[in-house]
């Protein structure tokens, strides 16, 4: 039996055979019918000359939208078995993407083929009643009812067309629907809800009271009810325009932003406190007023959502900018002491991730957290690349139990942003000012120059106990304190004096040694020798004072401290010379004293005074030797005895 000898007694579809009392011509083009609760399936043949509409069913659209009408039925009823999950998929047949779905199976067939309900193997499959052929298979406990087959039926007789998932379908301007009652519209938005209605079957409710119509665009525009005075002044203006007038006037109110706000604050899951254990309170108004203003201003959505997403990313990011990016963290956060950290932190990033889904595109991302979602376009993979991008928030799972979980942001009032814009602009200045590029830059540095060398002179000079400065530039005078320079003048003087009198010859007659020239500031005064024992009975004479020494001393000095020197020995044995003496006791003891002031020079050490005058000059300095010791006074003060 075919198609163009028609069918008497039943109707062949791909092979299955509905009862129908009458034949079907062929010119006809009838899809599905529901007639007492059997589902009666026609051939569809088509005639180039003649195309007639399908007649309406009762439930199935007129015009089948795959989003609205067949998605939700293949969702619920397929993707079971023939979804995204690969591990459950059978029949190597998927359902979820368009190519798969048209696509040739292993058996030759193709479960959709457009304008084709003879070749579609879902219509075949859908209709059967055949347990081992019909779809849902029995043991999925899933069916279909006579609508859903008839709307799968009818979508593929009209072309089968496939659309993404409804959030990634750019918005586009719709052309305005014509309407059969045409008097009743005052605006395209009532030729949109008249069209609904007519295909229906519905007619418009009469036109409500202007006290009703009030109350409706009042709480349906800011949540609250009109005011008594707003109702009364609305009733006596009949204006023409009165309406249009309402409507502005609680677009403007502040209550609008609001009512707006309020539906967009529950998907963001916004709160005013914490949410675990205690329920600590949280500062996250400043981004609960931001979303009210937005809706005031009529801020364009996209910036509307860029800025709640990445606001902070932005190239010089406001701080409106920043504070929308609160809407990332509206979660819940815990505050509890026993909490893994990182558990938790874990659980914040998830939940951005299904905030995002919900509230942006329109997906219920979560379930592809743990495998391929089965229902929606979104892998496992593609969650946690999402998941990669909220990642990034410097933060910790465990929150403190006072102040604003970091990353935090300070809002600044109007004032204060303008007291930083002056203070911002005067630094700006101030820098400029200090430019290296600028010509006026070493200016006050060339002046400063100028008398820096005498300011420093002078400050250096004036600091108390000062011994010497040593510049780190080169060339620069060196500043000696005028006590130092008096100090030397005084030591030198003195250094003389006992080199002139070494010359003279004179003689050391015995008593204390060293209170001569010696004594002074760089010697610091002599020593006196130990006692000596009185000269033995017979003993010969010593060698003259002033003569060559067999110790090599040359009748100075004693190499050895324990051995009496050969002057020694002299004034031992010699016995006194009243000449020596001057003549009596007061010129005795007082060419005495000169004599043991008149030490003798070793011409042979050189002394490096650099340390006391801050010059590298050494001066050749002859060194006083009193006796078998002597004092020197170094750099640094203190006494040293021994001949340096």
């Amino acid at each position: 039996m075919t198609d163009s000898a028609g069918v008497r007694g039943g109707v062949v579809v791909d092979g299955f055979w509905a009862h129908n009392a009458r034949t079907v011509p062929k010119s006809s083009r009838w899809t599905a019918a529901l007639q007492g609760g059997a589902l009666f399936v026609a051939i569809v043949t088509m005639n180039a000359a003649c195309h007639s509409a399908a007649p309406p069913i009762a439930g199935v659209p007129d015009q089948v939208d795959f989003n609205f009408h067949v998605k939700p039925i293949l969702s619920d009823r397929c993707f079971k078995c023939h979804g995204p999950d690969e591990r459950q998929r059978k029949g190597g047949l998927r359902l979820d993407v368009k190519d798969a779905a048209f696509a040739t199976l292993e058996s030759g067939h193709r479960a959709i083929v457009a304008g084709s309900t003879s070749k579609s193997e879902l219509v075949r499959r859908i209709t059967s009643t055949d347990p081992k052929v019909m779809m849902p298979a029995p043991e999925s406990h899933l069916a279909l009812d006579e609508v859903e087959k008839a709307t799968l039926i009818r979508w593929i007789e009209q072309g089968a067309e496939w659309k993404p998932h409804w959030s990634f379908i750019p918005p586009v301007t719709p052309a305005v629907p014509a309407v059969r009652t045409s008097g009743w519209p005052r605006g395209e938005i009532d030729r949109f809800v008249l069209a609904a209605l007519e295909a229906k079957g519905w007619k418009p409710s009469p036109e409500a009271p202007r006290e009703t119509w009030l109350r409706r665009v009042s709480f349906d525009l800011t949540g609250l009810p009109p005011t008594p005075a707003a109702i009364d002044a609305f009733l006596a203006d009949r204006a023409p325009d009165a309406y249009e007038r309402v409507v502005d006037r609680l677009l403007a109110a502040p209550a609008y932003g609001e009512r707006m706000a309020a539906d967009w604050l529950d998907i963001a899951r916004y709160a005013d406190s914490h949410g675990y254990q205690d329920d600590g309170m949280r500062e996250m108004w400043p981004w609960r007023d931001w979303v009210i203003s937005a809706f005031n201003r009529n801020l364009r959505v996209d910036d509307f959502i860029t800025w709640q997403l990445a606001g902070d990313l932005l190239p010089d990011a406001t701080q409106e900018q920043r504070i929308a990016t609160g809407f990332n963290r509206n979660h819940m956060q815990s505050q509890e002491g026993g909490i893994v950290a990182e558990e938790y932190r874990t659980e914040y990033v998830v939940d951005r991730v299904n905030t995002l889904g919900r509230a942006v595109l329109g997906l219920s991302v979560e379930c592809a957290r743990c495998h391929d979602h089965k229902y929606d376009p979104i892998s496992q993979r593609e969650f946690y690349r999402l998941y990669a991008f909220f990642n990034n928030v410097n933060e910790v799972g465990q929150i403190p139990y006072s102040g604003v979980p970091s990353p935090t942001t300070i809002v600044t009032t109007p004032a204060v942003d303008a007291k930083l814009a002056a203070l911002a602009a005067r630094i700006a200045t101030l820098e400029a000012e200090l430019d290296p590029a600028a010509a006026t830059y070493d200016t006050g540095y060339a002046r400063w120059l100028a008398t820096a060398a005498d300011a420093s002179r002078g400050a250096i000079a004036n600091p108390p106990g000062l011994i010497a400065h040593f510049p780190f530039e080169a060339p620069h005078p060196v500043i000696e304190p005028p006590e130092v320079v008096d100090t030397i003048q005084r030591e030198a003087t003195m250094i003389t004096s006992g080199i002139q009198s070494s010359l003279a010859g004179a003689r050391v007659a015995g008593g204390a040694i060293g209170n001569g020239p010696i004594g002074g500031p760089l010697g610091g005064g002599g020593l006196a020798p130990p006692p000596q024992p009185a000269p033995s009975p017979g003993a010969g004479p010593g060698p003259a004072a002033g003569s060559p020494s067999p110790n090599g001393d040359g009748g100075n000095g004693n190499p050895n401290p324990n051995q009496p020197t050969d002057r020694q020995v002299a004034a031992q044995d010699a016995p006194p010379d009243p000449a020596d003496a001057g003549g009596d006791e007061e010129s005795g003891e007082k060419g005495a004293v000169e004599s043991a002031g008149a030490p003798v020079a070793n011409p042979n050490v050189v002394v490096d005074l650099s340390s006391v005058t801050g010059t590298p000059a050494q001066i050749d300095t002859p060194i006083m030797s009193g006796g078998n010791s002597s004092l020197w006074q170094g750099a640094d003060g203190v006494d040293t005895p021994g001949n340096p």
